[in-house]
């Protein structure tokens, strides 16, 4: 039983954290693997057929199956308190941030280069794909200064090259969140619907900031009301998006004025988030 919930997730951890995963990542991953699966039922059966294992052997095999099986829904949904805890003691902060893989190329030094905090009137975006880059180049263009969180370090020149300032972290640790300039920003963008934690972001952010206005991005209707609750002002639900662009779509080519678009956009914005 050590040797499944202790050894064998220690060495799990180990690994992932020395190939440069956040801590939250690995404790997750390294918890998750703190069992025997069923399969194991299996090969305990086969070995009892041809002599390996002997009936004391085959009933403990089978104990701590069913107690590593039991309990490893919950190991995993521990980890995140637990890593947030650490990530608040100073000497292990290093821990909760993604680091290079030693298997893969390492950091430049424009990768590792530090960029001074401005206190402006600026944005914090999380995620650079389509809709984050978009809203980064919107906000340049107005005289916004965007800075961009992402865990991916293959990304940061790509970022840097298109003239933005980029924070290598996991945003859901507020380490990441202050060294972007959170209690000096006016704005947070999460501009991807599938960010890890998105609630934990916008709790933190607003214990953080507490002006800060925040705008969120979700994935499904249900979602919405989580995040609200989280503390953000503004959530873009892409079902409820993807329904008024049809609307408006199918409105137009029957041709009707403009008025009667936004009134019909009012309608449906209403029966969906009522």
């Amino acid at each position: 039983l050590v040797l499944v919930l202790v050894i064998t997730p220690s060495i799990s951890l180990i690994a992932m954290l020395s190939q440069g995963a956040p801590l939250s990542l690995a404790s997750r991953v390294a918890t998750s693997l703190g069992q025997i699966g069923e399969f194991s039922f299996i090969v305990a059966n086969v070995g009892k057929q041809v002599g390996v294992l002997g009936d004391d052997a085959m009933h403990v095999l089978v104990a701590v199956s069913m107690i590593t099986i039991s309990f490893a829904p919950f190991f995993p949904k521990l980890a995140l308190p637990v890593c947030e805890r650490i990530g608040r003691i100073p000497t292990f902060q290093w821990l909760t941030m993604p680091r290079i893989p030693f298997s893969t190329r390492q950091l430049s030094s424009e990768d590792l280069q530090e960029e001074p905090i401005e206190v402006s009137h600026n944005a914090i975006i999380i995620g650079f794909g389509p809709v984050g880059k978009t809203v980064a180049r919107l906000l340049q263009e107005n005289g916004l200064t965007p800075r961009i969180i992402e865990m991916n370090h293959e990304s940061l020149s790509a970022i840097r090259q298109a003239g933005y300032k980029a924070i290598l972290g996991d945003a859901n640790h507020r380490e990441t969140l202050r060294h972007a300039g959170i209690e000096n920003c006016s704005t947070l963008i999460l501009s991807a619907s599938t960010i890890r934690g998105a609630e934990e972001v916008v709790r933190i952010a607003r214990e953080l900031n507490p002006t800060i206005q925040v705008i969120a991005r979700s994935s499904y209707i249900r979602e919405r009301s989580q995040l609200l609750n989280a503390g953000a002002d503004t959530v873009f639900a892409g079902e409820s998006e993807v329904a008024m662009a049809l609307v408006e779509h199918i409105l137009r080519d029957l041709g009707a004025t403009p008025e009667q678009i936004d009134r019909e956009r009012n309608r449906v914005r209403s029966e969906i988030f009522h």
